[in-house]
């Protein structure tokens, strides 16, 4: 039997699309394809199987295509490839540190910063305010933007409490709670020393540290911290570091100007 081809470009059909896809951008253009179709039976079959393909890699039925059983079968078979991998899903996922401790959250009124957990209370100099609760959500959550969804984890294993910046900008004082179990799982038991070593002694960040003095001990409300003394940008730092269970580390923080007289403004919680 003498076989007939025909290709059909559907050079109508492409002109249509281009002329009202021209409104939304060219990115979005139906790229009409090019189906060849033979008028024997023998190829009837081929015909549907070329649709089916079609239909498969655009994901969008061609107007011209032969609809079969086998077609919606094909379509029903493709699934949609994941955006992330196991590993990025799990890494993407937000954990809470405090779920299942004894972690309770402190109190910031005005000048004064009030931790139950830690069991101390801490007065910044008159007329300077701790961020509220929503503008030390918005500090917290800000440097999650330019991380990686394994750091984004790893920083959210720790928990900022309180934030508060002196009269002169120089100044700031900063507390963080790290579930140190969630933080570093590979060591059991962590204590200061090994926190301070992971965390402090670690030059490999792009905070440069130079020790000025410590580690040493003193004594905060009744308890003691392992403190350090530090400098980074010419500017002195001190550091406070206690294990307060076995699932937090406290870390409080001074900067500039707070560093003078840090350990004087604590009060115990009666």
């Amino acid at each position: 039997m003498k076989k007939t081809a025909f290709i059909f470009t559907l050079a109508a059909t492409l002109c249509t699309f281009t002329s009202c896809y021209d409104e939304v951008g060219s990115d979005d253009i139906y790229q009409a394809p090019v189906i060849v179709i033979e008028t024997t039976a023998a190829k009837k079959k081929d015909i549907t199987t070329t649709a089916a393909a079609v239909t498969q890699s655009a994901d969008v039925r061609p107007m011209n295509a032969v609809v079969t059983t086998e077609t919606v079968q094909n379509e029903a078979a493709v699934t949609t490839e994941p955006k992330q991998n196991a590993a990025e899903q799990a890494a993407d996922e937000e954990i809470d540190p405090a779920a299942g401790t004894a972690f309770k959250n402190g109190i910031a009124n005005g000048n004064v910063y009030t931790s139950e957990y830690a069991g101390f209370r801490f007065v910044a100099p008159e007329g300077r305010e701790f961020l509220d609760a929503s503008g030390l959500y918005t500090e917290y959550r800000m440097p999650l933007r330019f991380k990686s969804p394994e750091d984004k984890a790893f920083y959210l294993t720790g928990i900022k409490d309180a934030s508060v910046t002196y009269e002169n900008a120089e100044g700031s004082m900063f507390i963080w709670f790290y579930n140190v179990k969630l933080r570093y799982p590979e060591t059991p038991g962590m204590t200061v020393e090994d926190f301070i070593q992971k965390e402090f002694m670690d030059q490999s960040s792009d905070v440069k540290k130079t020790i000025i003095s410590g580690p040493e001990t003193v004594n905060i409300c009744g308890s003691e911290y392992t403190k350090i003394t530090w400098s980074s940008f010419d500017y002195p730092h001190s550091t406070y570091f206690r294990k307060i269970d076995d699932d937090f580390i406290i870390t409080v923080n001074a900067m500039g100007t707070a560093v003078d007289d840090l350990e004087s403004r604590f009060e115990p919680v009666v």
